[in-house]
């Protein structure tokens, strides 16, 4: 195997970048950061976050091409856009882990205990049983 190799199968198991795509969508950076932007001490005030936590998260979507550093602080890029609300084909909602698609998505966090044991896991599963009336009650 080629470091290459290793590189590639590195970068498809990390979780670094999907979870930070979606803890920003969760946040609403992307429509927030649009135009001319934001400091993270001024966003982490808004938002009630850590500002060293946001700042780190901040860096990361500027290394991957969804923000930029501009003289107001960071901004949200023309790729970044594809992550905002009003986008076309709605990939917000599916990142978004307070919606219904970023619950699914988060599902495979419990994919080792579903496979090892057969059974269904995780809060959502509890939540879907469904009502059995008892008589009388």
């Amino acid at each position: 195997m080629s470091e290459n190799d290793v590189t590639a199968i590195q970068s498809m198991a990390s979780p670094a970048t999907p979870m930070a795509l979606r803890v920003a969508v969760t946040l609403g950076l992307p429509d927030r950061l649009r135009g001319d932007g934001a400091t993270p001490a001024a966003l982490a005030a808004e938002l009630g976050v850590d500002a060293t936590a946001l700042r780190l998260l901040l860096n990361h979507l500027t290394s991957l091409g969804f923000a930029e550093c501009a003289p107001t602080g960071y901004r949200t890029t023309v790729s970044g856009h594809a992550l905002c609300r009003d986008a076309a084909g709605a990939l917000a909602n599916l990142l978004d882990l307070n919606s219904a698609g970023g619950h699914a998505e988060l599902a495979f966090t419990e994919l080792l205990p579903t496979v090892t044991t057969g059974e269904p896991t995780g809060p959502w599963h509890a939540a879907a049983k469904p009502c059995t009336p008892t008589a009388g009650s």
